[in-house]
């Protein structure tokens, strides 16, 4: 049977020590030392996620992993605060709206939480580039193709009257000469990419990292 034992404890935690240090006025400011910060938005891209992190570590850059995914506009938004405005990025590349459009939202909605996305990092870090990554097309959701394209019409016209903003266009890119999605660049359930995919929004990414 369990046997009482005298004894005595002590207990300080970090919200004392914090207590402490504000009261001092001695809470240090941290700015984080992060080049590249990455995110998966599905789970087919997790394993290329790390790869990069991996590459980019391994050339002498400080990378964080998110591991939390944000596929919707409004999303991204919400976590400005979190995740992205303390790391005081030079540029933002956004890939979001396919998951609302199939949520509902109409092309207007998407198009007017993308401007609210950059109304609130461009409140707080004025000279950021955002560069947004069209809507791409897929087989599973090609009934919502009209409003996949006005969509991506809205927002293109929307970057084009800022410098600080870019859009990249990988839909037209992804579609065979008979305007249907490419047959072989998609994963078994028709909506996400394979590495054939993935490849060829290198050759079209890419170039916008390097400006």
């Amino acid at each position: 049977a369990p046997q009482m034992v005298p004894a005595v404890g002590f207990g300080f935690g970090d919200c004392v020590i914090m207590a402490l240090l504000r009261q001092k006025n001695q809470v240090p400011t941290l700015v984080p030392q992060i080049d590249f910060v990455i995110m998966a938005f599905n789970a087919e891209m997790r394993a290329g996620q790390v790869l990069c992190a991996n590459k980019l570590r391994q050339a002498g850059y400080a990378v964080d992993v998110l591991l939390e995914p944000a596929k919707k506009v409004a999303k991204a938004f919400n976590y400005a605060d979190r995740v992205i405005l303390p790391y005081k990025p030079r540029h933002i590349v956004l890939y979001a709206g396919g998951n609302d459009i199939n949520a509902k939202k109409t092309p207007q909605q998407v198009f007017a939480d993308f401007q609210s996305f950059v109304a609130k990092v461009h409140s707080e870090l004025p000279r950021t580039r955002i560069s947004y990554i069209s809507i791409a097309p897929n087989p599973a959701r090609w009934t919502q193709v009209d409003k996949v394209r006005e969509a991506n019409r809205l927002i293109e016209e929307y970057t084009r009257h800022d410098s600080r903003l870019g859009f990249i266009n990988v839909f037209q890119h992804m579609l065979g000469s008979d305007g249907q999605p490419l047959p072989d660049i998609y994963v078994a359930d028709q909506l996400h990419m394979n590495p054939k995919g993935y490849e060829l929004w290198k050759g079209i990414v890419g170039p916008h990292l390097r400006r």
